[in-house]
């Protein structure tokens, strides 16, 4: 991206400019990170009416980056950009209302109608969502064929949750015939793309030599990598004396 051409739009006030000149100084793209003027030129661009920008913005009120996490503000800009249509908000509106968060109500039959809005679009996060719920009818009748194909769809399109979704299918065979070599394909894909869940079960796999050949080495590399990220059956595996039984302070201490 031309930075120079990017600011010269900002300066002429065009909403696309600014959205994009927040995205480069949330991930520190061609210019050093800087989240909170972030929030700024996202701001400024959603005043406009920019979808994207709204949902951007909301994005950082959910997540507390830039600002302070305020999620009922974050769901008024997921609001606004739902009103256009705009895929990224309505799967987020929809996960709100599917766990009943952000101060909306739990209301499962209206995060399947959101996530299908979106996944019409062909938004991976709202495919595989939506596929979860057909996976086990929440919102919808249970259709397993179907939560499959979804996952596989949205997997298509890189999304990590989506792979691992379709690995554990594939894996156990539901709504689909049984292959563990695709499975840990799928696992390695969202491994890679630093899915703890996909870690752990891709470590259980080459613990057992399921799927992909025995590997105790890279069964605790795997296992370590989703521990760091907190998972919590990692943690019971490389840990196992700390899940037994609490320790109090003073044994803690004689043990070091």
């Amino acid at each position: 991206m031309d930075i120079e051409l990017v600011q010269a739009w900002e300066r002429r006030s065009d909403a696309c400019a600014r959205n994009n000149l927040g995205v480069c100084f949330e991930f520190g793209l061609c210019m050093q990170k800087d989240v909170e003027r972030a929030v700024q030129f996202y701001h400024l661009a959603s005043t406009q009416g920019l979808d994207v920008a709204q949902c951007n913005l909301g994005s950082c009120h959910d997540r507390g980056v830039g600002v302070v996490r305020d999620e009922a503000k974050a769901l008024q800009l997921y609001r606004c950009a739902a009103r256009s249509s705009h895929g990224r908000s309505l799967c987020n509106l929809g996960y709100c209302y599917k766990h009943g968060i952000a101060g909306v109500p739990k209301d499962v039959n209206n995060a399947v109608r959101l996530f299908r809005r979106a996944a019409d679009q062909g938004h991976a996060r709202a495919m595989s969502n939506l596929a979860v719920c057909y996976k086990h009818g929440e919102g919808i009748d249970e259709d397993k064929e179907m939560a499959v194909a979804l996952f596989r769809g949205a997997a298509e399109k890189g999304d990590a949750l989506a792979r691992c979704n379709l690995g554990g299918c594939l894996f156990a065979g539901v709504g689909v015939e049984r292959d563990v070599s695709a499975a840990c394909e799928q696992f390695h894909l969202a491994a890679d793309q630093g899915e703890a869940n996909s870690m752990y079960s891709l470590s259980f796999c080459y613990r057992q030599g399921i799927g992909v050949a025995q590997s105790d080495l890279e069964a605790d590399r795997l296992c370590q990598r989703a521990a760091e990220q907190g998972h919590v059956g990692a943690l019971e595996s490389l840990y196992p004396v700390l899940f037994k039984r609490p320790l109090n302070s003073f044994q803690s201490a004689q043990a070091q």
